[in-house]
């Protein structure tokens, strides 16, 4: 390898300028495409339609559960894909949902609650270690408030 300048030449660049160059544009062009969900129109209806919905739960990026307006959405679908009207699944699901606390519930738990499915032992071992676990993390949360604001 050859000393260019002050540095030595790298051992991959010799590889690098046999490879021609390539035949696709590196550029962009216009904006890149939207990546769009099936339940997102339906979020965007219900948020319109109840905006306090917005700020239901206080955002933690370590959280998996999903929020409210999300699970009500991906019921709704379900019953869209179901072939019950747009209009229809939204009562339905207003209905199945409301005797559920949507806060710590998971979709495919959730689904089969309103499905009138009965859960598979794993899954119900699964839904108690999830509330457990969810429950401590909101003692961690409030304890950590409660240390915060003696601290004011």
């Amino acid at each position: 390898s050859q000393i260019v300048g002050a540095l030595q030449e790298p051992p991959w660049l010799a590889a690098a300028r046999l490879t021609p160059p390539s035949d696709r544009s590196l550029e962009h062009k216009g904006a890149p495409r939207v990546i769009a969900f099936p339940e997102d129109g339906l979020i965007k209806e219900y948020l319109d339609k109840f905006p306090d919905a917005r700020v239901l739960l206080p955002v933690d990026a370590h959280d998996k559960a999903l929020h409210p307006v999300k699970l009500f959405a991906l019921r709704q679908l379900q019953h869209m894909q179901a072939g019950v009207p747009k209009r229809d699944a939204f009562r339905i699901t207003n209905r199945e949902l409301r005797s559920i606390d949507m806060t710590n519930v998971d979709m495919p738990a959730a689904a089969q609650v309103a499905d009138g499915r009965r859960l598979s032992a794993i899954s119900r071992i699964q839904a108690k270690e999830e509330r457990v676990l969810l429950a401590a993390h909101a003692k961690v949360k409030a304890a950590k408030l409660q240390r915060d604001q003696k601290s004011l």
